[in-house]
């Protein structure tokens, strides 16, 4: 599970996805956290360039809204870090 407290104040996730994202709203649970590529390459000590080779690899899934920003759920998230075992 990821931990809640993995921010600071200033730096939480966005809990409201569906209203930082209307257009797939619908197939989204109330409860489900986005990450953007700066918080988790913060959160697992990664740079964001490392999640890029990540994704287009297949290790690590993410939302693409646009072609230009995507996002990374905590249940993705959580996949990725028990897929890998917790290594980078």
């Amino acid at each position: 599970m990821i931990q809640q407290g993995a921010f600071s104040a200033t730096e939480k996730p966005r809990k409201n996805c569906k209203k930082t994202y209307p257009h797939f709203a619908h197939s989204l649970p109330a409860e489900l956290i986005l990450f953007t590529k700066p918080e988790l390459s913060k959160l697992l000590g990664v740079t964001t360039r490392s999640l890029e080779r990540y994704a287009r690899a297949g290790l690590l899934k993410v939302l693409k809204p646009t072609p230009r920003i995507w996002r990374v759920s905590s249940p993705d998230l959580e996949n990725f870090l028990k897929s890998n075992g917790g290594k980078k």
